[in-house]
């Protein structure tokens, strides 16, 4: 038999090469794992609690074998490891792909367990470095998400064993909220913002009564107020000696001044944007004319009489929204109990891939206008820590309805 030339050797060694890449081979040598050794590589890593062992076997499982039956058990193992480890944000990516999903399995709660967990733990992360005033913002934010994942558990699993373990996490977050809005009522304080910075104090004080920063938030609102009118009187005084006269120009002069500066309005804690959620909901005097809604809805009876006054509404214009239940006829009886004389409505949405309920009051023009109004809720409603929000950033979240 001839010897294969050249051109016999290439095509042999050329179709060699192809076999073993579809049979498995890398032109490194390196065999690909089957699901079974990915598999075994994330439970071995997740018994010898290492969590960037197991979060690398995690994401080689989920690379190789897309397709396979979700490794639940092996990716909630993984990020308990990894909040063991202080490495919440791994966790966290392995936690949302359980929450955001569809799909419906037995360890539930222990994923948004987990969940809250691991967004806790970012945020604490995130509440030790902070210290400019956008940190300190972003730190607050960070916080109400982790408060609302943990109370996202508590609806959606009102039996599970993990309900009673939830109460140290919300005090502890709620006195980081607390603490990181009076850092940034102090900063503003020391630049001079003062009405801005009473105005947050004062929501400090009124918001989380039960926390340590109390005392503190009512001494930077004091402080805060006495600036302010320091700085009326001072400006009282510059018009005296330019004017000879203790009435600024223009003044009727039949009209008797005033032995003190006239009180100070708080103005709003942030400019107002498409949407205020990043700044809290800040109790300010009302306005002298609290504009009225552009129209009264009566507490909707189902979701389409909701929908249709909040799609009648501007995009531009904004409303307070009150509450926000996993459950519909919490919503209701809620409504029912709590009776404003702004008109009120809810609408239905999805958090973490379930339904979401949230009742909203009012239609105003300017977020200024809702906060004014935000102040004169009764008290058990803004217990539930309203916030302002555009009608906008509403009628999108019922997209799909």
């Amino acid at each position: 038999m001839p010897a294969p030339s050249g051109d016999h050797w290439s095509a042999l060694l050329a179709g060699t090469c192809l076999a073993l890449v579809l049979g498995g081979c890398a032109t490194s040598g390196v065999p690909l794992p089957d699901e079974r050794s990915a598999r075994a590589a994330v439970a071995e890593a997740v018994q010898r609690q290492d969590c960037v062992g197991a979060d690398e076997a995690m994401e080689a499982l989920d690379e190789h074998f897309s397709g396979a039956e979700t490794a639940t058990r092996q990716r909630l193992e993984t990020a308990r490891v990894c909040i063991g480890a202080d490495e919440p944000a791994r966790a966290r990516r392995h936690t949302e792909a359980l929450v955001s999903g569809d799909t419906t399995f037995a360890q539930q709660d222990d994923a948004h367990y987990l969940h809250a967990l691991a967004g806790h733990g970012m945020w604490k992360q995130r509440h030790r470095a902070a210290s400019s005033r956008s940190e300190l913002l972003a730190d607050v934010e960070a916080a109400r998400e982790a408060v609302e994942d943990f109370a996202v558990l508590v609806a959606r699993f009102p039996e599970s064993r993990y309900r009673d373990e939830v109460l140290p996490y919300l005090v502890e977050l709620h006195e980081g909220l607390a603490r990181s809005e009076l850092r940034i009522a102090r900063l503003d304080l020391e630049q001079g913002q003062y009405q801005r910075a009473a105005a947050r104090a004062q929501y400090v004080a009124e918001y989380y009564p039960r926390t340590g920063s109390v005392a503190d938030a009512r001494s930077v609102e004091e402080a805060a107020l006495s600036r302010a009118a320091t700085e009326v009187d001072n400006e009282i005084a510059v018009v005296d000696r330019g004017t000879g006269s203790s009435m600024s120009p223009g003044v009727d002069a039949s009209v008797p001044p005033v032995a003190e500066p006239a009180p100070i309005r708080r103005a709003p804690v942030e400019p107002a944007a498409t949407d205020t959620r990043t700044a809290p909901a800040v109790r300010t005097a009302p306005a002298q004319t609290e504009p009225e809604p552009a129209e009264r809805p009566a507490i909707a009876g189902t979701a389409s009489d909701g929908r249709d006054w909040i799609h009648a509404q501007p995009r531009n214009a904004f409303t307070i929204q009150i509450l926000g239940l996993a459950r519909e006829q919490g919503v209701r009886e809620f409504l029912a109990r709590h009776p404003l004389e702004r008109g009120t409505a809810w609408f239905r949405t999805e958090r973490n891939g379930s339904d979401w309920f949230v009742a909203i009051a009012g239609s105003y023009p300017n977020a200024e206008a809702a906060r004014g109004a935000l102040a004169s809720l009764p008290a058990e409603v803004r217990r539930n820590q309203p916030w302002i929000r555009s009608f906008g950033s509403v009628q999108d979240a019922m997209r799909g309805e």
